[in-house]
Formats: C-alpha cells, sequence, structure tokens
C-alpha cells in the first residue's frame, strides 16, 4: 500500500469517525452542540496530525528523505476522477439546499419584507425564521460537504484498491 492510498484510508477513516459522531450529536438537537463543532475540528486536526507522525516514523523512505514522495501521472489520474466524482456531490448538495432555502421560505415573509423595503423600514419583527430551522438547513450543507470529502478519499481508495487487485 502507498504513500497516497495510506493517506486516502486515515483522512477518509478520521473524517467519518469525527464527523459521523459529530451529526450525530447535532441532527438530534441542533442548538444544544453549537460548540461542538470547534471540538470535532480539533479531534480531526489530531488524528491527522497523530497518523501523519507514525506513518513518516513507520517508512524508512519518508524518515530518511524527509520528504514526501510525488505524485506520479497514475496517481493524478485517480485524483481527478476522485475530485470529479466528489464536485458532483457537493454541487448536488448544494443545489438542493438552495432549492430547499427558495421553498422553505414563506411566501408571506417574503411580501412582508418587500412592503417593508418599500417604505425604508425593514425591521426584526417583518419576518422572523426559527433559528433551530436555519441552523438545522447549515449543518445540512455542512454534512454535504463532508459526504463530499468522504467520497473523494473513498474513490481514492478504490482506485488504488483496483490495481492492486488486478
Amino acid at each position: 500500500m502507498g504513500y497516497q492510498e495510506r493517506n486516502a484510508w486515515a483522512c477518509g477513516c478520521s473524517i467519518l469517525v469525527v464527523f459521523t459522531t459529530y451529526f450525530w450529536l447535532v441532527f438530534g438537537d441542533p442548538m444544544a452542540h453549537v460548540g461542538f463543532f470547534a471540538i470535532a475540528v480539533a479531534a480531526q486536526v489530531a488524528l491527522l496530525v497523530g497518523f501523519h507522525l507514525v506513518n513518516a516514523i513507520a517508512t524508512a523512505s519518508i524518515r530518511k528523505s524527509s520528504d514526501v514522495p510525488e505524485p506520479d501521472e497514475l496517481d493524478r489520474i485517480i485524483e481527478l476522477r476522485a475530485a470529479k466524482l466528489a464536485g458532483i456531490i457537493l454541487a448536488t448538495v448544494v443545489l438542493s439546499w438552495s432549492m430547499a432555502a427558495m421553498v422553505g421560505v414563506p411566501a408571506q415573509s417574503v411580501a412582508n419584507i418587500a412592503a417593508a423595503a418599500t417604505e425604508n423600514e425593514v425591521t426584526a419583527t417583518v419576518s422572523a425564521i426559527h433559528v433551530t430551522k436555519v441552523m438545522f438547513w447549515v449543518h445540512f450543507l455542512f454534512a454535504g460537504f463532508v459526504v463530499s470529502n468522504v467520497a473523494y478519499y473513498g474513490s481514492i481508495i478504490a482506485g488504488y484498491r483496483r490495481l492492486a487487485d488486478g
């Protein structure tokens, strides 16, 4: 197993471990775990730093030359295919999120905002959106970003496994 594949395994698994826990807690109650994001990011960074330290110690070629192997053309092709898949997933999630946001805004609120804007007095009482609903959709968009990253690393792993299996 090469360096690039080990890196993809480490990144994909750490994303799954950290953010599965994060979304399990957050989607249960979006407002109760607002501060948990910083903890999840710190855990992600700690896992990746730990992996790279262990990998550098265990891999003699990296330890001796103090350099990560340069990706060759095959590595670039595998990465481009993975990026294409991740981009399609992310675009789908963003477009779905945008459509849900457009449909989710009540028509009456838009009319009230437009009427108040013509009178130059937009106030907080003109339209109110529940913060819990907003946080749910923000986390949904972030979940799409996480899923696209998991698909990216999963596609890299699948590309290398196809090569290894013949």
